[in-house]
């Protein structure tokens, strides 16, 4: 009998329970002109901006902006330069990935650093194959950056390039010999 109460109390307690939603919402636009796609993965907690281009941001909210506080992780694509971004305004951010020269060469026309653009609560970074130039000053002040991982096709490292980033505690490189050649400056 006892056993018949207890699968009773189970059923019972099994359709009180609300239904999670397991399954992720993607929400996705274009930008600038439609070079640009920017799509975010509500479960996954990424912001991914894909395309050809430079982002152009009018006034000082993002598409992504009713998002922003589920965003832990930006990606940026090959081909995507800054443009006039100043902010991504995710102050959840952990990790950003760039995967563009067009994002850190020292002529990105960008008009502020990755600190600022991405916020100094970033830990981790990771530099995508393909970027073969950081531009001088480019994290400077990402204070809170411990990560670094960099491609072996770098080539070049500008001045400061890395400034204030006292936590960095790991440099992540591929090729040893490529890294011991890098110009710096």
């Amino acid at each position: 009998m006892k056993h018949n109460y207890f699968a009773l109390w189970l059923l019972a307690a099994a359709v009180a329970l609300p239904a999670t939603n397991t399954r992720a919402e993607i929400h996705s636009g274009t930008m600038s002109s439609d070079a640009l796609t920017w799509q975010v993965d509500d479960m996954a907690g990424t912001l991914t901006i894909t395309g050809n281009g430079e982002i152009q941001v009018l006034g000082t909210s993002t598409p992504w902006a009713r998002y922003a506080d589920d965003i832990r992780q930006i990606v940026i694509g090959n081909g995507v330069g800054l443009g006039n971004l100043t902010s991504t305004k995710c102050p959840n951010v952990t990790s950003v990935t760039i995967s563009s020269d067009a994002a850190l060469a020292p002529e990105a026309t960008t008009r502020s650093n990755i600190s600022t653009i991405f916020g100094t609560q970033v830990r981790r970074y990771v530099i995508g194959a393909g970027v073969k130039t950081i531009g001088p000053l480019k994290f400077y002040g990402c204070t809170e950056m411990e990560e670094l991982h960099l491609p072996s096709t770098l080539d070049s490292i500008g001045n400061n390039a890395f400034h204030m980033c006292d936590k960095l505690k790991a440099i992540h490189i591929t090729d040893l010999d490529r890294w011991l050649r890098i110009r710096y400056g």
